[in-house]
């Protein structure tokens, strides 16, 4: 099994200079991929952040919460989750639960030199038995838990 990291997502469903590594990996993995609530919910944030962007011309969090009550800002957000969800199913990617010990994603972070979120990811794996993490984010290379696909 290998868990897909949101910037995997992100490259896929926006063009970009790792799309077609991001689509690679998808369509080798396919039935292999899983991902948990907490990387769909980052996901989602992240296209909707860029959707906010591209089509609103929206950038700053203040104006993006006030936009995001309007009509036009509903729609957005249907689009982000719809896009994020589309992949998941498209690809059959298995949700697994989050790792919710705060004390053993603090470890990970401290042994790593790890943000909180991404050290709640190799905890993630590690509690599920994954030893593979789809990711274009370095901060994984010196994880020792986890290989990284790119």
């Amino acid at each position: 099994m290998i868990y897909i990291d949101s910037n995997v997502i992100y490259n896929y469903l926006f063009k970009t200079s790792l799309t077609n590594n991001a689509s690679s990996i998808l369509e080798e993995n396919r039935g292999k991929l899983v991902t948990s609530f907490s990387t769909i919910e980052e996901s989602v944030y992240v296209v909707l952040r860029k959707l906010l962007s591209e089509k609103a011309g929206i950038r700053n969090r203040y104006d993006a919460k006030r936009y995001l009550k309007t009509p036009e800002g509903k729609v957005l957000i249907d689009e982000a989750f719809t896009s994020v969800l589309a992949l998941i199913f498209q690809y059959d990617v298995e949700l697994i639960e989050d790792a919710t010990s705060p004390g053993i994603v603090q470890s990970y972070a401290v042994r790593y030199g790890l943000m909180p979120r991404d050290a709640q990811i190799v905890a993630t794996c590690v509690m599920n038995g994954i030893k593979k993490i789809a990711t274009f984010d370095e901060d994984f290379d010196d994880v020792t838990e986890v290989s990284i696909i790119r």
